[in-house]
């Protein structure tokens, strides 16, 4: 019977440790402090879609910490932007309501911090931010002679770097593979399961660009 009992506990014990290790595995990723303020700024980006794709040469964003699981009021000029139809013609775009005929304008944006599934197997980090708009699906509308008015929706997932450790500058990369963008699915800190999708007009679409943060102070991401 003592030994029964024994190992019981021993069992009982085990079990919690391996709750502890689990609940510390899956902790939902943090960022501050709160209030501070980011500008980014890219190299190249590009957002392809069934064969249309649209390159610019550079962008500029702005946006602020407003909660340990947020960055809102993100904001997103894309500059230098040049569209290709699947026939291979060309022409600068622009966003309905730009001043310039090669700049496009996001709508707001904000950032939710949530951990990629499946955990990358030796990542420099696994921390996602997902870009969605603040109101409705649209990030943006596109103007081209080249091509019909493209539409673009719903959300895309960044890497976050660096991690556990303050800097006041990180880096927000949209990585493609093979066509598909490369984090297709995220824990997210409020709560619950995500599958980022950019739509491109009714077509699935990809976003590959390199964003480089700097806060106006010392942030850590967790």
């Amino acid at each position: 019977m003592k030994i029964a009992r024994l190992a019981s506990l021993m069992l009982v014990a085990i079990l919690a440790v391996g709750l502890a290790v689990s609940s510390v595995a899956s902790a939902a990723p943090l960022i501050g402090p709160v209030g501070t303020t980011l500008t980014g700024t890219s190299g190249t980006g590009i957002l392809r879609a069934a064969g249309e794709t649209v390159t610019c040469a550079k962008d500029t964003s702005t946006g602020t910490i407003t909660s340990s699981t947020l960055i809102g009021g993100i904001t997103v000029h894309f500059l230098e932007c040049t569209g290709k139809n699947s026939a291979g013609a060309e022409c600068p775009v622009m966003s309905t309501g730009a001043p310039l005929s090669n700049l496009l304008l996001t709508n707001v944006l904000h950032g939710v911090l949530g951990l990629i599934l499946p955990k990358p197997a030796a990542p420099e980090s696994d921390i996602a931010l997902v870009l969605l708009p603040v109101s409705g699906a649209a990030f943006v509308n596109i103007l081209g002679s080249c091509f019909t008015n493209l539409s673009v929706s719903g959300q895309v997932a960044g890497l976050v770097l660096p991690v556990n450790i303050a800097s006041t500058t990180g880096r927000l990369i949209f990585g493609v593979t093979a066509g598909v963008q490369n984090i297709t699915d995220v824990d997210l800190s409020t709560g619950g399961l995500i599958k980022p999708k950019l739509t491109v007009g009714s077509e699935p679409g990809t976003e590959e660009t390199t964003e480089n943060i700097e806060f106006k102070e010392a942030v850590e991401v967790m």
